[in-house]
């Protein structure tokens, strides 16, 4: 869908890495479109740096073909017991120097608290990166919220 939503052709660069669960505890893993293993959780975090650098490498051929490149996080950067080694969130971000919009779901209610509070526990590091703020799926007038955002700059510095 990326591929055809950009009008380019597909590529396994673009999402270099999948997890595609298989149980509760164990996922298929996915590199450049092929399957490169199997692994429960404790297993995964040992692959992690290797994986980085394989995800790297397809972010930086990426970087040679387009003038703009957006990555998607998966799950919480705020996962700070899975920060080390993270390859997905925050350890990308910091690995490929790159400015992030920490997006927060406003329908599923807490936005302002989950914006500030992922913002608050995120390491020095992690937070420098945080460029801006989203609030996905908001209806009505902006003014309502206008508050809501006083606030999280005020928490957010």
């Amino acid at each position: 869908m990326q591929a055809f939503a950009a009008g380019i052709t597909l590529s396994v660069h673009m999402n270099a890495l999948l997890l595609k669960p298989q149980s509760e505890t164990g996922s298929q893993i996915i590199m450049h479109g092929r399957l490169y293993g199997h692994a429960k959780g404790h297993t995964y975090q040992k692959l992690k740096a290797e994986l980085l650098g394989m995800v790297m490498h397809s972010y930086r051929k990426l970087q040679q073909e387009a003038d703009l490149i957006l990555v998607e996080g998966a799950d919480s950067p705020a996962e700070i017991n899975l920060r080390s080694g993270d390859i997905a969130n925050m350890g990308f971000a910091t690995t490929a120097s790159v400015p992030v919009l920490l997006v927060g779901d406003i329908a599923r209610g807490g936005v302002i608290a989950s914006i500030v509070g992922t913002h608050a526990i995120l390491a020095e590091e992690d937070s420098k990166l945080i460029g801006g703020y989203l609030i996905n799926k908001f209806c009505g007038e902006p003014a309502v919220f206008e508050e809501g955002l006083t606030a999280i700059h005020a928490f957010t510095g």
